[in-house]
């Protein structure tokens, strides 16, 4: 079995910096996979939105995409809400405030292991000036399945490239529509390995 923790962050309104999370190696571990769960070979993806507060606490918890297991999504919460620690979100004076923090996390067992980074290639006549290395995209997904939201967490090398890369993706890019387990509207993140290559994929 594996659990991976997905972090991101969307900085909000009157937010100068969002919440930032304190390490994530101890928030969640393999033996919190749930035994019923485990017995029903549930896995999946749980989208999370957490509430944190200006003394860098976890107030609130919302899955905005369920695994389809109700075991895999309480887990995820609980997880996030007893131990994940946060340095709070900053106002534009550098005050601390309360904030809000998207994330993920992939539960996998046996041969079923969602990636938690997908690699993906998008074809180009030219590579653009810099251009070192894949790039890492983290992307929100809206109800219908659209990309509403990009953001680049390692550079390509290249700004362009990075900019063309997210473009793209929010043009393009669907996923199957995901499903909320709380009151609020579905948003499902997802990280992306990115290449550009000018090679023609084969046929």
């Amino acid at each position: 079995m594996i659990i991976l923790w997905i972090a991101a962050d969307i900085a909000g309104a009157g937010v100068a910096s969002p919440p930032k999370l304190q390490g994530d190696k101890s928030i969640i571990r393999a033996d919190d996979y749930p035994e019923d769960a485990l017995r029903a070979g549930s896995y999946g993806r749980v989208s999370l939105h957490l509430q944190i507060t200006a003394e860098g606490k976890v107030s609130a918890c919302a899955v905005t995409e369920t695994s389809g297991s109700r075991s895999l999504d309480i887990v995820s919460c609980f997880a996030a809400t007893h131990r994940a620690h946060f340095d709070p979100a900053r106002d534009a004076d550098g005050h601390a405030v309360a904030g809000d923090f998207r994330t993920g996390l992939v539960f996998g067992i046996d041969d079923h292991i969602p990636l938690s980074l997908i690699p993906m290639t998008l074809g180009v006549k030219a590579l653009p000036p810099g251009y070192a290395q894949p790039a890492k995209s983290q992307v929100w997904f809206g109800p219908d399945g659209h990309a509403v939201h990009c953001e680049t967490t390692l550079s390509s090398g290249s700004a362009p490239a990075d900019k063309i890369i997210c473009a793209v993706i929010q043009r393009d890019l669907v996923i199957p529509k995901p499903i909320s387990a709380s009151a609020e509207p579905a948003l499902a993140l997802r990280s992306y390995a990115v290449t550009l290559s000018t090679t023609p994929p084969k046929k």
